[in-house]
Parts: structure tokens; C-alpha cells; sequence
């Protein structure tokens, strides 16, 4: 199986339990080479170094 580097990510999307499903402020290009998750945010490492993060902010957790 070939990776293309996508990231696919899924969860409560506002802080409700009714909405369970695709994560939209997730990056939706490919390149990336490793994801780590907290428990309100994400953040990926894309090929070149470079690194995004998404998810809950309220205390610096997404800004790399």
C-alpha cells in the first residue's frame, strides 16, 4: 500500500456530542509525514519541516 500523505481526521467538530463527524479545519492536501493528536487539537509535519496544526487554541495547543 502506497501513502500519499493525506490526513484524515474525525470527532466532535464543535464541542457537541450531536456533531460527531468529519473535523473541517483539518488540512485536506497530501505531503505530510507524521500527525500527533492532543485531546482538542492535532498537529502535522509536512515534508519539507514545516508544521500545521488545527484544532482548539485556547491556550497555544495549535500554534506551532
Amino acid at each position: 500500500m502506497e501513502s500519499t500523505g493525506k490526513i484524515a481526521c474525525w470527532g466532535v467538530d464543535n464541542g457537541s456530542d450531536e456533531d460527531f463527524g468529519q473535523v473541517t479545519d483539518a488540512p485536506t492536501e497530501a505531503g505530510f509525514v507524521a500527525v500527533e493528536v492532543g485531546w482538542h487539537h492535532a498537529c502535522a509535519l509536512r515534508e519539507d519541516g514545516e508544521r500545521t496544526c488545527w484544532g482548539q487554541d485556547d491556550l497555544g495547543q495549535s500554534s506551532p
